[in-house]
């Protein structure tokens, strides 16, 4: 067995080993720390570019059965010039739970024209009435109406108004020519003075219609009517005082001596330009009514037989009367009522008894029926004076609803 070594030895070896131990471990790289991965960030939701529609409300009837809910039912034009139509809308909703009719709409003037685009209406679905008012010829403060008819039960019948203050662009004076009695077979005159707020306003055109009483009612014929402008030289017709002045248009108009015998009532359609207030420049025709009596030897004294308003079912009578200015006597030969929608009209004939008179009374008499609206109509009267063999006087009235 080999000696143990001694002490310096072994502390010499281990020391070596341990040296040797250390510059391998210099030698060797550090080893590189694994990488750290970050957590991907969370994801924020996506947001839509529009928000969401809310859900629909279904509609919840406020009543049983169709109702009418106007969401208003005045309409105020304010100040207006006669010559543009006005427009307005009265919107309105079924707030029942069974569908709403439109049955009719009722305009209560000619000027005024209506429509609902819509006519059946499903619970809660809306509509309008649409209104057009033509304003020509109107002037001062107009209050009208339009009348609705439906299936709602509460209120068959609903009304609207609406309003406006209407400013002529031109203006007549008289603004309704009265001509009274003419005579037969002449001819005979009058002056219509025409202004608007341009001085310097032209009347580009005038057109005539005279309508007379046939055996059936009113015909219309230009021919027995003219009208003329006046120039600035020449005289003036007629019994008013105009004179010829700047800003005033005068027109000549003439009954001619071809009128039949009777009632004639004419109108002049005046057609001028010019400038508004504002500057707008208008064209603009506006009407101008006159009438007149036209009689020879024989007269009525009222120039119709005007039965006013009745009711329906029940028996009118009205009296005439029919003279001779000469104070000739003469006969009737017979009577006739034509153009009426009233069927079995009569005429009673009774000779005047007056010194100081020649002629007779003329009473129309009949039965409404069930006739409703106007009754218009002619008398017709045969006679045995030349000249005057065959008279006509109109026949008016209303049978009420």
């Amino acid at each position: 067995m080999p000696p143990f070594p001694s002490v310096p030895f072994v502390i010499t070896r281990i020391t070596l080993l341990a040296t040797l131990a250390l510059g391998a471990c210099a030698k060797e790289p550090p080893a590189t720390p694994a990488a750290v991965v970050p957590a991907p960030a969370e994801t924020p939701p996506a947001v839509s570019a529009s928000p969401p529609s809310p859900a629909a409300t279904p509609h919840t009837p406020t009543a049983t059965g169709p109702r009418l809910a106007l969401t208003t039912t005045r309409h105020d034009f304010g100040q207006i010039w006669d010559v543009h139509p006005q427009a307005c809308e009265f919107p309105f909703t079924n707030t029942g739970s069974t569908p709403l009719q439109i049955l009719r709409v009722d305009p209560g003037c000619s000027c005024t024209s209506a429509n609902v685009p819509v006519r059946r209406l499903a619970p809660g679905e809306s509509s309008a009435v649409q209104i057009t008012y033509n304003p020509t010829g109107h002037r001062g403060p107009k209050d009208l109406r339009v009348r609705l008819v439906t299936n709602d039960p509460t209120q068959n019948v609903a009304e609207m108004r609406f309003a406006a203050m209407v400013s002529p662009f031109l203006r007549f004076q008289p603004d309704l020519l009265r001509f009274d009695v003419v005579a037969k077979g002449q001819p005979h005159e009058a002056t219509i003075a025409v202004t608007s707020p341009d001085p310097e306003m032209v009347i580009e055109s005038l057109k005539t219609t005279a309508r007379t009483v046939t055996t059936w009612g009113l015909r219309d014929d230009g021919d027995f009517l003219a009208a003329r402008l006046l120039g600035p030289d020449e005289p003036i017709p007629g019994p008013a005082s105009f004179t010829h002045r700047p800003g005033q248009q005068l027109v000549a108009v003439t009954i001619k001596d071809t009128a039949p015998w009777g009632a004639l009532f004419g109108q002049i359609d005046v057609t001028a330009r010019g400038k508004l207030p504002s500057g707008e420049t208008v064209t603009h025709t506006t009407t101008v009514h006159c009438n007149a009596s036209v009689y020879g030897d024989l007269r009525v004294q009222q120039q119709m037989f005007s039965l006013g308003q009745v009711n329906p079912g029940t028996t009118f009578r009205v009296t005439n009367r029919l003279t001779r200015r000469s104070g000739q006597p003469f006969s009737i030969v017979s009577t006739n009522v034509g153009g009426t929608p009233i069927p079995g009209i009569r005429v009673l004939v009774e000779p005047i008894r007056a010194i100081d008179e020649v002629g007779y009374d003329l009473t129309v008499t009949g039965n409404v029926g069930n006739h409703a609206g106007a009754i218009t109509g002619a008398v017709t009267i045969r006679t045995d004076v030349a000249g005057e063999e065959e008279l006509h006087v109109r026949l008016t009235g209303f049978a009420r609803k």
